[in-house]
């Protein structure tokens, strides 16, 4: 074998790993962006959750749970602890030769194909045993839940709309204190008596009237002068 075909056939497996790796990521951003868009739907404080790995899964679960203690597997009640966590045992069992690969398989269906059936019955407002083998398919074929996610619409599920605070009443004495108009303290005896007297102001028509000037002032005085 040629140098130049050894050189060609390198080149095509780098080709096809940078493209391998490229398909990789973009899946994986659109995965994130699917994740997040449902777990705005379900008005999920932490949706960033959905870009990491592993978290996602648990945020998944805790927003399909909305705050049960219990979910669904078949029809048992199972602890929602165990589809919050379930993939730690599945990389646990990923050591174990043989078995490793069949647990797997059998967690990721079972546990997480029961996230997907609960929030495809929420969304869809379908019973849980009509989404169970698409919530099975969907935990095999990682493509099935990125296209439904990614189909529904953003308006936010019933029951899960952000409640706002309730405003505060103003107590009614303190509203009644507000508007009463304001007292004046009583004033004491000694306070009475060391206060100065004001006069009481005088009308024009109670003013006395200036007397007259006469024209017989004027001689008189000349008179007196001379």
């Amino acid at each position: 074998m040629s140098e130049a075909i050894i050189f060609i056939l390198v080149f095509l497996i780098w080709i096809i790993c940078c493209f391998a790796v490229l398909v990789a990521i973009g899946l994986y951003i659109l995965r994130a962006v699917a994740f997040q868009k449902l777990l705005r739907k379900y008005n999920y404080r932490k949706s960033w959750m959905a870009w990491i790995p592993y978290a996602q899964y648990y945020a998944l679960a805790d927003a399909a749970a909305e705050g049960r203690p219990t979910m669904k597997l078949f029809s048992a009640d199972c602890p929602v602890w165990w589809f919050k966590f379930w993939y730690i045992i599945t990389n646990v069992a990923a050591y174990l030769p043989f078995v490793g690969p069949v647990a797997i398989f059998i967690f990721k269906m079972f546990f997480l194909g029961s996230v997907y059936r609960t929030i495809y019955a929420r969304v869809e407002g379908r019973t849980l045993g009509s989404r169970t083998a698409l919530g099975f398919f969907s935990a095999i074929i990682g493509l099935i839940p990125i296209i439904k996610f990614l189909h529904y619409d953003s308006s936010k599920i019933a029951g899960c709309e952000e409640k706002k605070p309730a405003e505060e009443a103003v107590p009614v004495p303190l509203i009644e204190a507000v508007k009463a108009p304001a007292q004046e303290a009583p004033v004491s005896e000694a306070q009475a008596q060391a206060a100065p007297v004001q006069a009481a102001p005088v009308s024009e028509a109670q003013a006395p009237e200036a007397p007259e000037a006469t024209g017989n002032a004027a001689p008189e005085e000349e008179k007196s002068e001379e």
